[in-house]
């Protein structure tokens, strides 16, 4: 699978249009939205190759749209990077077991984005 068309999930508008541009960038089709009720409805229009989720959204958390995801028939193998505000390992444990595929703690530079998206496009769990 290759992960051509990327869902954005972000609460914050100027890092959610930056990552939209940055992987648009690397070649990628994107589609952004700043809640987990905006890309429930976004899922129905279109599915997705992957998805790009911040941990914190506001009214329902990212950890909660990941488990919501993966409990939706349609949606389930949906490769998911779940972006994380710290890197430990209570919070990568907490992201793994919603299922994310690839967590992606905050913080990220430009070439950690690249390879959390390449190992969305193999299916890869990290």
């Amino acid at each position: 699978m290759n992960a051509n068309y990327i869902l954005i999930v972000e609460h914050d508008l100027t890092f959610g249009q930056s990552l939209s541009t940055l992987i648009e960038e690397e070649g990628y089709t994107t589609s952004y939205v700043r809640s987990a009720n905006a890309a429930m409805e976004s899922l129905q229009l279109h599915k997705p190759d992957a998805l790009l989720i911040n941990a914190q959204l506001p009214t329902m958390s990212g950890f909660a749209f990941t488990q919501w995801v993966r409990l939706e028939a349609d949606f389930r193998d949906i490769p998911i990077a779940l972006m994380i505000p710290a890197d430990n390992d209570i919070v990568r444990l907490k992201a793994s077991g919603v299922g994310a595929t690839v967590v992606l703690p905050l913080p990220f530079d430009l070439p950690e984005l690249n390879y959390a998206i390449s190992e969305l496009g193999k299916g890869v769990r990290l």
